[in-house]
């Protein structure tokens, strides 16, 4: 073949410049891995799993909305869209589509601040004529004067839809907290008037614009590729060098790297949304770096993994029983390259929605808690061990979403960590965790409280409350300095509180995850071990999944149970208060992968444990014990 006329030339080193085999994967992944860096700079993930059904493609380019220019809000968005309607090769503006759909595949892309991502799936068998066509996006698209006019509805559209989006409407709203001048402050999608009304205002063609917003950032230094197939590494690799990948420009490129989005005058600062659904939340922004570079640390793990714990003495429990919380979360990430953020998100209660300075207040004291004991390496060692024995066995992901996780991360992480990178924690890292924990103060911070109580506030009548995109009622207001000095009282505390206490060493985290040996001859049928006036013990063995993991479940019999309907109902009620105070207990376990359910039935009671086998039957022992020795009104 041509394919096999042009490997055997020698052309096909010449495309190639380095090549990765060392990548590690869970012991259950049975598909093979190679990498890539072409000669013109664009970084390959190549994946042969000889058992899809369907293949997958994706590639990402280091190009996103703060890149538009700043007359031409959406332009980044609406050039992805353009590069669907028509290549060179193919020029009909549906072609690529319609030969996904007819291949029982599905397209799709998405803009985000620093990059561009576009994915597909087809039919394993149609893996090659799909690659051709997706190749020509980066290739030879057309921009026509008749797609640009027709797609620009399409964008507009597609915000339409956003206006009823509280994501997109919260979204906004950072933004505009950002500095001013900041790229961070961009209108993401664009619409009609952005990009077709405002830029005829203008004097900009908004085509011409869109080709040189093209040539300017899509260059194959700044792209990453994951192809996934059902064809060998080989065949893979010929099919990515022969499609045109190959020969997608290098213009060399340098993505850009931005300065924090908030400064000094936008911290201390909160503001008012009212939401569409009538939900309550309160979400904390700390500034932070770029996290990039922390993936086999993950020090913001360490500190998430601190204040959303929910056992005993925790922050989360406090704030429940207090009535002023339903949830908390936490989690650090990268907005773009050079600035991040620390997030801590809390849905309110009613009574929690007229007390967001106490859950503050108390949010500062668990900081400090953290802060005064400092980094403990045995908590990084559990999350450690926690991650290496979901990443062991973590269920195996279809093409399209192993391409789609994959092809952001060859911007930031070298080959070898591409499917381990956050899972396998390999560094313990103190000082950046004691550098990342000085970020979350309150001289460092901004604070949204979004409630559908906010509509009757007085200050929203008027139209200056109105964010001018989405159409969203909000007010930002200075946190006044007496409420700052409590928070930084709290903050800068040393003084130890009863309510509030790290964690204690996890027990039932499995230490040894190996597969049990198999017992006789294979069965569909469960043997009975024990059968007296006890119990009636049976065990099945389970000959499949290969993963150290077990499933006991004790059904408690008794005639009382089912008695009468007055029986039923305070057996019912008295096992909800049972699962209830297994809230705290049960958090820790849960960690662990282990999970349980109580569950009544007409003839008693049934507990189900499951989960990793080594503290299964610790697990299930603490319940029985905490069973035994409760009493519904103590």
């Amino acid at each position: 073949t041509a394919l096999r006329s042009l490997s055997s030339s020698g052309l096909m080193e010449s495309l190639v410049v380095q090549r990765f085999d060392d990548i590690i994967k869970s012991r259950l992944d049975t598909r093979e891995y190679h990498g890539l860096v072409l000669a013109n700079g664009l970084k390959v993930l190549l994946v042969s799993n000889r058992y899809a059904s369907k293949a997958a493609a994706a590639l990402s380019v280091q190009c996103g909305h703060l890149n538009d220019p700043w007359d031409v809000p959406g332009l980044a968005h609406f050039c992805e869209h353009m590069l669907f309607l028509g290549t060179e090769k193919y020029p009909e503006e549906h072609e690529y589509a319609k030969f996904v759909s007819e291949n029982g595949g599905s397209s799709n892309a998405a803009t985000s601040a620093s990059s561009t991502n576009f994915l597909f799936d087809v039919s394993a068998e149609t893996l090659e004529s799909a690659l051709d066509r997706f190749a020509q996006f980066f290739l030879s698209p057309k921009f026509t004067e008749s797609a640009t006019d027709k797609e620009v509805n399409a964008v507009d559209n597609e915000h339409s839809n956003y206006l009823r989006n509280d994501n997109k409407r919260f979204y906004q709203i950072h933004k505009n907290m950002a500095k001013p001048g900041h790229p961070y402050r961009k209108f993401a999608t664009g619409n009609k008037h952005t990009l077709m009304v405002a830029t005829h205002e203008k004097g900009i063609v908004v085509r011409h614009a869109l080709l040189d917003f093209y040539q300017k950032h899509y260059s194959s230094n700044v792209m990453a590729l994951v192809v996934v197939g059902r064809n060998s590494l080989t065949e893979l690799e010929e099919m990515v060098c022969t499609l045109g990948f190959a020969e997608i420009e290098n213009k060399n490129v340098t993505p850009d790297v931005y300065d924090q989005a908030y400064g000094p005058e936008e911290c201390s600062r909160f503001v008012q949304v009212v939401p569409l659904k009538d939900t309550r939340t309160l979400s904390i922004r700390f500034l932070m770096p770029d996290l990039h570079s922390d993936y086999k640390s993950h020090p913001c793990g360490f500190l998430s993994n601190l204040l959303c714990h929910e056992g005993e003495g925790s922050l989360m429990s406090h704030l429940k029983k207090e009535g002023w919380i339903s949830s908390i979360d936490a989690w650090g990430s990268t907005i773009a390259p050079g600035f991040g953020e620390f997030v801590v998100s809390i849905g309110l209660t009613l009574d929690g929605l007229e007390r967001t300075d106490d859950i503050l207040t108390e949010v500062f004291h668990a900081i400090a808690l953290i802060r005064a004991a400092g980094p403990q390496e045995w908590i990084h060692e559990e999350m450690r061990k926690r991650r290496a024995i979901n990443f062991e066995f973590k269920k195996e992901k279809l093409s399209r979403e192993l391409a789609e996780s994959a092809v952001s991360k060859l911007h930031h992480c070298p080959f070898k960590d591409i499917l381990s990178s956050y899972d396998l924690l390999d560094s313990y890292d103190h000082a950046r965790i004691v550098e990342l924990t000085e970020y979350i103060r309150p001289s460092n911070m901004w604070y949204r409280i979004a409630a559908k109580e906010f509509e009757s506030l007085p200050n929203l009548k008027v139209r200056e409350r109105k964010e001018p995109i989405y159409g969203t009622l909000f007010i930002v207001s200075p946190i006044p300095s007496s409420i700052i000095s409590r928070f930084e009282e709290a903050f800068s505390s040393t003084t130890s509180l009863s309510h509030l206490a790290l964690p204690t060493p996890n027990p039932y985290i499995a230490e040894r995850i190996t597969l049990k040996a198999q017992c006789g001859d294979h069965s569909d049928h469960p043997t009975l071990l024990q059968d007296d006036r006890w119990a009636r013990v049976w065990f099945k063995q389970d000959y499949y999944s290969n993963r150290p993991k077990a499933v006991i479940q004790l059904a408690i019999t008794s005639p009382f149970v089912s008695l009468d309907p007055m029986s039923s109902v305070v057996t019912g009620i008295t096992m909800d208060i049972f699962r209830d105070s297994l809230t705290e207990f049960s958090y820790n376990p849960e960690l662990a992968g282990l999970l349980y359910d109580v569950e009544v039935t007409t003839s008693g009671v049934d507990i189900t444990v499951h989960g990793f086998d080594e503290h299964l039957p610790l697990f299930l022992h603490d319940i029985l014990d905490k069973l035994a020795k409760f009493k519904p009104g103590g």
